[in-house]
């Protein structure tokens, strides 16, 4: 999976001209710095706890939350990709685009939503939005591996709806009941546990939505 990686990396470099190591360092390195300050700018202009919320939205209105692919799709991608690289094993291949959205979605949540301060506060905030993340992540890769496609699409399409409406309801403050007192009291330890144990079951969804592909 790591040589898929540092093939695509050297795909990209080479389409946009992007020459020695230093240099693509130099441009992530310049890239992370911009992403860090528009990071501190935002969270400085709103609370923490809105930040997270417009943050985790931007997310799942993005469709990140959707990682899994469709067998067939799967299926196509290996091919094609071995069609022109013939070298790698469809084993490898076929890891590397299960798991690909995957990983894709724990690094930009972790960079978007990591707290700027390590207060138990924030750590709370941080773990519920990311194990928010992993139970629309889940729910969404449960539905393209047993609903036809029409039915996922409209599974995906009601998380999204969904939670624009709830914390539409919850910053007029409709609820019946108040979002933060319940991050806040929950225990921090078991909310690690659970985001641990999402992140077990929504791989191992993915494993098994390419096994008989193998």
């Amino acid at each position: 999976m790591t040589k898929l990686f540092l093939l695509k990396l050297e795909i990209f470099r080479k389409k946009f001209g992007i020459y020695g190591w230093w240099n693509i360092l130099s441009l992530l390195a310049v890239l992370l710095i911009i992403f860090s300050l528009l990071k501190l700018f935002f969270f400085k202009i709103l609370p923490y706890e809105n930040s997270m919320q417009l943050l985790t939205l931007l997310l799942i209105l993005s469709n990140m939350f959707v990682v899994a692919k469709e067998r067939g799709e799967l299926s196509n991608l290996t091919v094609k990709f071995q069609s022109f690289f013939y070298n790698f094993s469809r084993k490898e291949v076929l890891r590397y685009y299960t798991f690909r959205k995957y990983i894709t979605l724990c690094i930009v949540s972790v960079l978007l939503l990591f707290p700027l301060d390590l207060v138990f506060k924030s750590q709370k905030y941080f773990l519920f939005y990311m194990a928010l993340l992993q139970i629309f992540s889940l729910v969404s890769s449960l539905g393209v591996r047993f609903l036809k496609k029409k039915y996922w699409e409209i599974v995906n399409l009601s998380i999204r709806i969904g939670f624009a409406l709830f914390l539409a309801l919850h910053v007029r403050k409709v609820l019946p009941f108040y979002l933060h007192q319940i991050i806040e009291a929950s225990s921090i330890s078991l909310m690690l546990l659970l985001l641990l144990a999402l992140c077990l079951i929504n791989s191992l969804v993915l494993i098994s939505s390419r096994v008989k592909i193998w």
